[in-house]
């Protein structure tokens, strides 16, 4: 399956287990580490004093997936109890990981709790 739309059907609640379906399918075989936090870290190169950053929570309530269509490039939700496209930062999940994998040099931050008050960052 792509793995926008797979991290974007995942709902990620703070505390919750699709952050760590997440986490387990595309960080930790990255080489991501978790810090004290929680929050997953891998740093690509060794030169580059860059930091790039995105939050791996939704604001969704439960765990479990979300339905969406995708018509023209554009996706939206198709399922009306999933409340949640527009406060995940999935495309930047997704983002990272693709810089990651082309080798970007730079230090990569994938937030805990950014929807509970940012407490990762």
């Amino acid at each position: 399956m792509n793995i926008l739309l797979d991290i974007l059907r995942h709902r990620r609640p703070s505390g919750g287990t699709d952050i760590d379906k997440i986490i387990a399918r595309y960080l930790v075989p990255r080489g991501a580490l978790p810090d004290s936090y929680g929050n997953m870290i891998l740093r690509v190169g060794s030169s580059t004093p860059v930091m790039f950053s995105c939050h791996l929570d939704t604001q969704n309530m439960t765990d479990g997936i979300q339905l969406f269509d995708m018509k023209r490039n554009v996706i939206r939700l198709a399922d009306p109890i999933s409340t949640c496209l527009g406060a995940d930062d999935g495309a930047g999940i997704w983002l990272m990981l693709n810089m990651i994998d082309a080798g970007v040099e730079g230090m990569y931050i994938f937030h805990q709790d950014e929807e509970l008050g940012g407490g990762g960052s």
